[in-house]
Formats: structure tokens, sequence, C-alpha cells
């Protein structure tokens, strides 16, 4: 195999090693070729793909010269990723001696190339930094800074485990990453999500999002994770992949079992917008919301802020009958040692309270700082609710117990 970047390079830098978050895309090869079949329909265009997250990812390449895609767009939030990704594409297309033409689908050394008698140059990709956490961003990047009528469309958003970091830390960005994805869609369209996550808790998160218009019926999958990762750019050679990509598409369809190649399992959900039939008049009878506004798009992240704390509140949960009686009887014995038994004494200082209340892993999460910081937001509701006041820096058992099963 031809070496695409020799080591040697000198635009090579950290960020110019690949990495393959979950799985390889060749493990997912099968797969994503099947939905952009179905969601080709029979036109000349080729089919467009925005992958969400992209980082270092050499996934998009598969798009472009394994499945014929024409166009993709890979986006992300770290600035040194998308520079890297830039100059690696830039190096590629000159190793394949193909001109850079503006034909609409960019602008410099981002637009497609076009080469006479090259059966690749017409397929184009490009890299762009967006901070789903910022709706501005999502405006700027993909409406062209306008509210609809500037917005591209997809055949397919890929999503490997970017939704899963956000559910984890930011609900703004997931919520704009699961709305933008729906409306950056083609009725038709796929929204692919490779997750660690269970299905009882992704399919319900994205699924049952309010105004969102998804197929109920959500395909979910399990996929072996690629041991023979290519997570050298050399392995992505045009002829390769193509290759490969035929190879196992033949293996699959004469073997119908598993190559050994792979080890351990993910999860894979396709989410489809929804296409709607035409009436007699030839309009449709509604394609879902054109846009999400501000209304909508707090109604999407309460849906999942909400769903997200009851999963793992019901998979982890920090309150159980047997660490009650425990705390309870820590809480005894705690006020014995300070001397705080009498009945003028109520609760425990918020320190020994941090003390009793959470164990050493705990604290590792939870500093005492952001304790005092979830104390003074729990008061603050409680009060609010409540004609007894609570006090600010003292605990009892009852409203001890309370606060942890806030702090779910």
């Amino acid at each position: 195999v031809k070496t695409m970047f020799p080591q040697s390079s000198s635009y090579l830098s950290h960020y110019d090693s690949s990495f393959e978050w979950l799985t390889s895309y060749h493990a997912l090869d099968p797969l994503l070729r099947r939905i952009i079949c179905e969601t080709s329909g029979d036109g000349d265009v080729r089919p467009s793909v925005l992958h969400v997250g992209c980082g270092s990812s050499m996934a998009s390449y598969g798009f472009l010269y394994g499945l014929g895609c024409g166009y993709v767009l890979n986006v992300d939030v770290d600035i040194a990723c998308v520079k890297g990704a830039e100059k690696k594409w830039k190096a590629y297309r000159e190793k394949n001696g193909w001109t850079v033409v503006d034909d609409g689908y960019g602008d410099g050394e981002n637009a497609r190339g076009i080469k006479i008698g090259n059966r690749h140059c017409d397929r184009m990709q490009e890299w762009k930094v967006l901070d789903f956490g910022n709706a501005e961003d999502c405006k700027s990047v993909l409406c062209g800074g306008e509210d609809y009528e500037g917005r591209k469309k997809f055949n397919l958003v890929f999503d490997k485990s970017t939704l899963d970091c956000f559910v984890c830390s930011d609900s703004y960005a997931a919520t704009n990453l699961v709305s933008e994805s729906y409306l950056s869609l083609r009725p038709g369209g796929a929204y692919v999500i490779v997750s660690f996550n269970h299905a009882d808790f992704i399919v319900p998160l994205v699924r049952d999002c309010p105004g969102l218009d998804w197929d109920p019926n959500v395909e979910q999958l399990t996929v072996g994770r690629h041991v023979h990762d290519p997570r050298d750019e050399s392995l992505w050679d045009v002829a390769t992949l193509e290759e490969y990509s035929e190879k196992r598409r033949k293996n699959d369809e004469d073997n119908n079992h598993d190559d050994g190649e792979s080890r351990g399992w993910v999860n894979v959900f396709i989410f489809r917008r929804r296409c709607h039939r035409k009436t007699r008049d030839m309009s449709t009878t509604g394609e879902g919301p054109r846009q999400v506004d501000g209304f909508l798009r707090d109604s999407i992240r309460e849906h999942i802020h909400r769903t997200n704390d009851e999963w793992f509140r019901n998979l982890n949960p920090m309150m159980t009958g047997v660490r009650e009686m425990d705390l309870k009887k820590a809480f005894m014995t705690q006020r014995v040692q300070l001397n705080c038994d009498e009945e003028d004494c109520e609760g425990l200082p918020l320190k020994d309270c941090y003390n009793v209340l959470f164990t050493e892993a705990e604290k590792e999460h939870l500093d005492y700082d952001f304790f005092l910081e979830d104390w003074a937001a729990f008061r603050e509701k409680e009060n609010h609710c409540d004609d007894k006041k609570i006090s600010q820096d003292r605990m009892t058992i009852d409203i001890a117990l309370k606060f942890l099963e806030e702090m779910q």
C-alpha cells in the first residue's frame, strides 16, 4: 500500500494522527452502505453527509471513496483538529493531481476539484469549526447565517459518540446537536448515532424530542469493534479503500458470519426524518418544523435533561435503602462526637455533612466548593417552595437525604 503521507512530511503534527472513537469506519461500512442507498433515491446527485464531532477521524474518506458520496461536511469544536484535517485533505488532493476549482460547493482550497478523466475528483469535503453549545454558531455554519433558506440538506448525519459526550456534560449542546441534526436532514434522511449507551436511554432521548418529527420505528443494531482499525492514513488510499469495501460487502453476502476480526460491540441507532406523502396537488402534508425557535428549543432541552436524569438515577441510584440507614447512623454518631445532641443544636455543620454524606470516590468528582454551590441552589429552590426556611450553614438528616435525592 502506498503511503499517502510520509512520516517525514513537515505538516504532520500531534493532530495529524487520526483516531476513531468506539469503532472504525470499516466496521460500519456495510451498514452505512445500505443507509446511503436507502436515502439517496433515484436522482443523479451524489448523496451528502454531515459528520458531527468529527475530531481527527478519517471516516469522511470512507464516505467519499468507499460509498461514493459527493460531499461531506465535517464539523468539530477543536480548531486544531479542523486545521490538521484541512492540511491532510489539501495534501491528499495534491498527491492525486486534482486541481481546485470553485464550482459552488465551497471557496478557495476547500472547493470541489475538477479534473477531466478522473472519476474521483468530483467528490468534495470540507471542515468547519462548530460549537454546538452556541446556537448562533450553528446558524452561521449550517445555515450560512440565514434562519432557514441557506441551510444545507444532507442524506445522512453521522454521530460517533458525540451525543454521548454532550448528555454527560452540556444539555445545551445536546439540544442543539439533536435539533440541528434533524433540521439538516432531507425528508427521509437518517441520523446515525454510534453509542456506548443503552437503547432504553438513547432511543427515547432522541425520538421523543418535542416538535421533531422522527419516524417512531427506530432501527437498533450492534456492530463489532474492529480490531484492525486503520488509524494510519496510509491505509486510506482510494483504490485500497474501494477494494476493501467491495471485499467486505461480498464477504458478508457470501458467508453471513463474523470473520473473527471483531471483538466487543457498540450500539448503532438509526433515526429517520419522516418523509410525508404528497397530496393530489403535489403539496406535502407537512414536513415537520422548518426551524426550531427558542421556545421549542427550550422544550427539547427540558426533555433531554429530564430523560438524562431519570435514566442515570435509575441506573446508578445515589440513595438506596442500605445507604440511607448507614447515613442515619453516621449522622447520629457525628452529632454525638460534636456534642450536638441537644434539641437546640439542630443538624450538623456543612463541612461535617459533606464528610458524612459522600464517599472518598464521590469527593474526587464533587469537591467541597461544588458541594456548596449545589447546596445553595437546593436551598433557594426549597425556600421558594416551602414556608419553613432551611438553615444556611447546617443540615438535618432529613434535609441531607432530600438533598442527595435532588443531586441525582
